[in-house]
Parts: C-alpha cells; structure tokens; sequence
C-alpha cells in the first residue's frame, strides 16, 4: 500500500511568481556504464503573492519509457512516454523480494516498456535493454516517472538508452521548490536548481517518517520548511 505525503507551499515572497517542482534524480547503477541523468520538471505553476499551492503524491514508483523531440539537453521539453508502476525490491524478515524489472524495446521507432521478472536489488528497479535502439541512439529516453497534479505520469529522470545494457535506479522521496519558469517535462541544470530551492525530504532527516510539509519562500528569498505527521 502506497503512502501519501502533502506538500503546502505558501508565496510570501512579496511578488508573484512561477514555480517549479522538482524531485531528486534517482541513483542509478549498471555493471558497464553509469549513464548521464537529466533533471525534468515534476509540477510548474503560478502563485501570486500571498497565494498558497497544495500537493498530493504518494511513494509509488513508476519506470517510464519516451522520446525527447531533439538531443536532450537544457531547456528541451520531454512530454508523454510509456510508464509501468515500478515496486521496489525490499527486504522483510530476513527475506528479499526484488524490485520490478522491465525490458525497454523500441518497435518501428515507438519505445515502449514490457516486464520482465523482477531482479531489481532492494530499494531499486531495474530497466534493461536489448538490441533494439538504434546504435547512435540521441532521442530514445528511460527513467523515472511521477504521477502529476493532473493524474498522468510525467518524466522526473531521464536518461538516454544504451543496447544491452541494465540499469538500477534507485528513487526517494526528496523534492525541490524554485522561482523557475521551467513547463512540466523540461530538462532543467539540476546544479542550478540545488543553489536557490527550497528542499522537502520525507527520506532522511527531520522529514523522515513524516507525511506532510510546509514550505515558505521568505521575502528574502530563503525557503522555510517545516514537517508534520499528517495533515
């Protein structure tokens, strides 16, 4: 059973603005190669002043499969894709039961997501290619989605798909809040955005074990958090 987690932001900040939210990029690992992760905005919207933004997500995972329009890069926009609820491997008891897997397959240029048994490690799944990317591959995307404020999965992480490969990504329920004119999809220089967020973690910290946050961006440009049980 999923659990539910609310974020409230709340603009204080004395002008109204776009904001976007963002989630940490998941750790990813495969036995050959460790590919590049892109960053993709979660939620976008518009706040005036004084004006507060609800959210609702739960931990579920999902692996998701797309193309982005041109080579991705910074300010490229990834809509749509394919996306499979993606449980994690996890360990109770003394027994492990391992992550969901799936086998990424590109037919006749469409990429697309089949599952295949799950051999994920604990606190992972796992997406696994065959030979049917093209070998110069700049379009075809896996990674990380996230169930939207509109109820559709949308990329969070993103990465271009190698042949024959196998890769672990490992997710958590971190999120950022920034003045960002970034749309839903587009990739952002996640190194840029760690500068002026605000950070919401439900996965360490004072945050952990907890199922609600309130988040307000000061007239000083600072965020202030602050976690509750429940709301």
């Amino acid at each position: 059973m999923s659990m539910t987690y609310t974020i409230t932001f709340q603009n204080d900040h004395g002008n109204d603005g776009h904001y976007a939210v963002f989630l940490d990029p998941p750790k990813v690992a495969g036995p050959f190669i460790t590919p590049e992760v892109f960053t993709n905005a979660w939620i976008s919207t518009f706040v005036r002043d004084g004006g507060r933004y609800d959210i609702r997500t739960t931990d579920e995972t999902f692996a998701w499969c797309g193309e982005a329009p041109e080579r991705p890069s910074v300010g490229v926009t990834v809509r749509g894709g394919v996306s499979q609820p993606a449980p994690l491997g996890y360990e109770k008891y003394g027994k492990t039961t391992p992550g969901s897997t799936f086998e990424m397959i590109v037919d006749r240029g469409v990429p697309d997501l089949m599952p295949i048994p799950s051999s994920a490690r604990v606190a992972a799944y796992k997406i696994d290619t065959g030979n049917s990317l093209p070998d110069l591959n700049d379009r075809h995307l896996f990674g990380l989605g996230k169930i939207d404020g509109n109820g559709l999965v949308t990329p969070v992480a993103s990465a271009l798909a190698t042949n024959n490969t196998s890769i672990c990504l490992t997710p958590s329920m971190k999120f950022y809040i920034s003045q960002s004119n970034a749309e839903a999809g587009e990739i952002v220089d996640f190194s840029s955005v760690l500068k002026e967020a605000g950070v919401i973690d439900f996965s360490s910290g004072p945050g952990a074990g907890k199922h609600g946050a309130a988040i307000i961006h000061r007239d000083n440009g600072t965020f202030d958090v602050t976690y509750h049980d429940d709301y």
